[in-house]
């Protein structure tokens, strides 16, 4: 119980500081994606037209990307220069919630879970770790990512999974070839 319960006031700091986040962003998450306008907005910008007055964001292409990759499945038509994995997810997102950014709340979510597993890999005192995430959770660079529908953050979210898991193979690779 007293396990539970250190755990439970550990986390509850990161807690509240996400919620506030959620909040602060809250009329991002209340925005509903408008397709048409998005789609007008791409078939007249810079990358159907050469030279056109009118241009596109780039947070704005990858949610028209996202649909159109869920809809009609092809790859190459929209910005097929970009892993196209984030972009599925703004598109399931706009799907399912009517709105790219709230996908992002997941994956900053599932991102400091995964940060707070490669940390407790190098750091083994609590009150270091509690920083680092901390200093993770409050960096403006990270936490704006939640309210955008850019790459950056999926990308540092897989990033820090590949770097996990490879710390983890070396680990066990190190374990191996002190049994053999």
């Amino acid at each position: 119980m007293k396990k539970i319960f250190s755990k439970i006031l550990f986390f509850s700091p990161f807690l509240l500081i996400f919620l506030f986040l959620i909040y602060h962003y809250r009329f991002v998450y209340q925005t509903p994606f408008d397709e048409k306008y998005a789609r007008d907005l791409f078939d007249h910008s810079q990358y159907r037209i050469p030279r056109s007055p009118r241009s596109i964001s780039d947070e704005l292409l990858y949610q028209v990307a996202g649909v159109d990759y869920l809809k009609t499945g092809n790859l190459f038509d929209i910005n097929p220069e970009k892993a196209p994995l984030a972009k599925y997810f703004y598109g399931l997102s706009i799907l399912f919630f009517k709105n790219a950014q709230i996908i992002s709340i997941f994956i900053f979510l599932i991102t400091f879970i995964v940060y707070f597993h490669l940390v407790k890999l190098f750091i083994r005192n609590n009150f270091l770790i509690f920083l680092c995430l901390l200093i993770f959770i409050t960096e403006p660079l990270v936490y704006s990512q939640m309210a955008i529908a850019m790459l950056e953050l999926p990308e540092v979210l897989f990033f820090l999974v590949h770097v996990y898991f490879f710390l983890r193979l070396l680990k066990i690779k190190k374990l191996k070839k002190a049994i053999y």
